[in-house]
């Protein structure tokens, strides 16, 4: 006579030993995924400006005061930009900085120059197409400015 128990084989133990391989794999897939994510700060000066904070406040305030004196538009072409700057006192220093959210290796800066026009035209022709910001930064009469504007190119 046959041993009852002895001819029943139990998987109980295989499962288990390969639930926590599929479970130790999973952790190990998601540990590579989360190594190989491309995690880089908007700006690599990121602290200095931080503490550069209230001045940049301040500015940004100025720039929201000029209103409509200080606008951006895009060209029906959609292949430039119409910046209108305020007038009357020239403009001391300034920079006009498009950044890119989604990869900041295609952020570039571009001077103003001092006794910038009223209007300036840029050419976004050469622009990646997507989601830009332009950031207007200049000093006029002694007071600072920043405006931020958003287009899609």
């Amino acid at each position: 006579m046959k041993n009852p128990v002895a001819s029943s084989a139990s998987f109980w133990p295989y499962g288990i030993v390969l639930s926590f391989v599929l479970f130790a794999g999973l952790i190990f897939y998601l540990v590579y995924g989360a190594m190989q994510t491309d995690l880089n700060m908007v700006t690599p000066d990121y602290y200095q400006r931080d503490q550069n904070y209230d001045q940049q406040q301040t500015a940004a305030r100025n720039g929201e005061q000029l209103g409509e004196a200080l606008s951006l538009a895009v060209a029906a072409s959609g292949r430039e930009l119409r910046l209108r700057l305020p007038g009357g006192a020239p403009i001391a220093q300034g920079q006009l900085l498009f950044f890119r959210p989604a990869d900041s290796k295609l952020d570039f800066t571009l001077p103003l120059a001092p006794g910038q026009a009223t209007e300036a035209e840029v050419d976004i022709s050469q622009l990646a197409p997507g989601y830009w910001k332009l950031q207007v930064s200049f000093t006029q009469n002694g007071q600072p400015y920043y405006k931020e504007f958003s287009f899609t190119r």
